[in-house]
C-alpha cells in the first residue's frame, strides 16, 4: 500500500498509548493532562446553556471564524487580560474559534509554513506541535531550555534563525515544565522577529495558571509584535473540558485570513452549541482569576508526594506539569521508569524524552496534577510504595 509521504515517520504520541496501559490496568492516570478535576460552577452552567442552545436552534453550523457572541466576549478578554487589541468581526476580524488550540495549530502552520521553512521550538517542548509542523513539511530547530529555571541563551537563539526560519513558538506558559517566560525573555524572541521578519506563535493554552508570583505577559502585546504573532489559546484548558475541543486564535488580519479558509475547509467550525454555551464563562473575568487556587494545593500534593519518594522535581511557575527527574531510583531509562510505574505501582506517567530532541530527557518523567483530589492522594500513597521498594 502506498501512503502520502507526509506521513513518513508520524506516529500517535506516547502519552495516549500510557493513558491507554494505565486505564486497562485500573491504575492512576497522571499521564495524559485530561484536566479530569472537580467540576466546576462555571461548567455545570457551560452545559445547562450548551443544552439550551440545541433547544433554541443554534444546533447548526457556525461562522467558520465563530459565534458571534463568542467571539465578541474574547475580544473583551484579550483587551483586558492580554493588552491585545482584537476584532470580532467575522469577515474582517481576526479572532477564529478553533477546533481546540490543536486546530488553530493547524490552521497557523497551514496557512504560514512552506515545505523546508524552518520552525523554532524551545525544548522541552509539546511534541504534538511538532508532528503537526511535519504534516506541513517544515523543518523543526530547537533551543534548549535550561533547569532549574528554564532559561535559554538568547545566542543560541539568534543562532539557530536564518532565511529559511519562517516561525518561532513560545509556548508560555510551558507544557511540559512549567516554565513562565519573563518580559525580558519575551523583548529578545520580540527583538529577532522583529528584525528578521519572523512570525511568532505564542502558545498560551495555560496563561491563567500561575503560581508564585508569576505573572503572563502575552508577547502580541509587546511593541512592534501584534502584527507579528499569532496567540493561540485553549477553553479546553481553563475550562477544564477538554473533550469539547474549543480553542482560539487571535492574529494579524492578513494572516487570519487564510487561517480561517484552513479552518473552514478542514472542520467547517468548532461544535456551534457548545460554543455558546461557554460565552456567559468567558465574559466572567471570575471564573479564569481563581484557577490559581484550583491548582495550586494539587502542585503542592504532588510536589511534596515525589520528593517524599525518592524523585528530584523542578517545581513548575505555570502550567499543570510536573518534570521530575527518576535517576535516584535506577531505572534506567524513561522508559523503564514508566513501565515500572504503571505496572507495578498503578500510576500512569509520561517519559521524558517525549519532550525533547535527540534522546534528551530520557532521566525525566512528566506528571500531569490536573486531577481530583482524592486521586491525588492516592497516587501519592502508592508512589511512596516506589520509594519503599527502591
Amino acid at each position: 500500500m502506498r501512503f502520502a509521504d507526509r506521513m513518513m515517520g508520524l506516529q500517535h504520541s506516547s502519552i495516549r498509548n500510557w493513558t491507554r496501559l494505565i486505564a486497562e490496568r485500573g491504575g492512576i492516570n497522571l499521564a495524559q493532562g485530561i484536566c479530569a478535576v472537580e467540576p466546576r460552577p462555571e461548567f455545570v452552567e457551560a452545559v445547562e446553556q450548551s443544552y439550551r442552545a440545541m433547544t433554541e436552534g443554534w444546533n447548526t453550523y457556525a461562522h467558520y471564524s465563530g459565534v458571534d457572541a463568542l467571539r465578541e466576549a474574547v475580544a473583551v478578554k484579550a483587551s483586558e487580560y492580554n493588552g491585545i487589541v482584537a476584532s470580532p468581526d467575522p469577515t474582517d476580524g481576526n479572532i477564529l474559534i478553533t477546533a481546540g488550540a490543536t486546530g488553530a495549530f493547524v490552521c497557523a502552520f497551514n496557512a504560514l509554513v512552506n515545505p523546508g521553512d524552518e520552525v523554532v521550538f524551545f525544548e522541552p517542548f509539546y511534541r504534538y506541535n511538532v508532528n503537526l509542523l511535519a504534516l506541513c513539511g517544515g523543518v523543526p530547530r530547537f533551543v534548549q531550555l535550561q533547569p532549574p529555571d528554564w532559561t535559554f541563551d538568547p545566542d543560541q537563539l539568534e543562532a539557530v534563525c536564518n532565511n529559511r526560519t519562517r516561525v518561532i513558538v513560545v509556548n508560555n506558559p510551558c507544557n511540559p515544565c512549567g516554565k513562565v517566560f519573563t518580559p525580558s525573555e519575551l523583548a529578545v524572541i520580540a527583538s529577532i522577529c522583529q528584525r528578521r521578519n519572523i512570525i511568532a506563535i505564542a502558545d498560551e493554552v495555560y496563561e491563567y495558571i500561575l503560581y508564585d508570583g508569576a505573572k503572563h505577559t502575552s508577547l502580541a502585546a509587546l511593541p512592534g509584535m501584534a502584527d507579528l504573532t499569532v496567540t493561540i489559546t485553549s477553553f479546553s484548558k481553563t475550562l477544564a473540558i477538554t473533550g469539547w475541543r474549543l480553542g482560539y486564535a487571535i492574529a494579524p488580519t492578513e494572516i487570519a485570513k487564510p487561517m480561517g479558509l484552513v479552518n473552514d475547509f478542514n472542520y467547517a467550525c468548532a461544535p456551534t452549541p457548545l460554543q455558546r454555551g461557554i460565552v456567559k464563562a468567558v465574559s466572567n473575568s471570575k471564573c479564569f482569576g481563581g484557577l490559581r487556587d484550583v491548582y495550586a494545593p494539587k502542585r503542592a500534593v504532588l510536589v511534596d508526594a515525589l520528593r517524599e519518594t525518592g524523585f528530584e522535581v523542578n517545581v513548575p511557575q505555570g502550567a499543570y506539569y510536573i518534570l521530575a527527574d527518576h535517576t535516584p531510583f535506577g531505572f534506567g531509562d524513561d522508559f523503564s521508569a514508566v513501565t515500572k510505574l504503571v505496572t507495578e505501582v498503578g500510576v500512569g506517567a509520561v517519559p521524558g524524552s517525549e519532550f525533547f530532541s535527540e534522546g534528551r530527557g530520557k532521566n525525566l518523567l512528566r506528571f500531569c496534577f490536573a486531577f481530583r483530589d482524592e486521586g491525588l492522594q492516592q497516587a501519592g500513597n502508592l508512589l511512596k510504595q516506589l520509594r519503599c521498594a527502591k
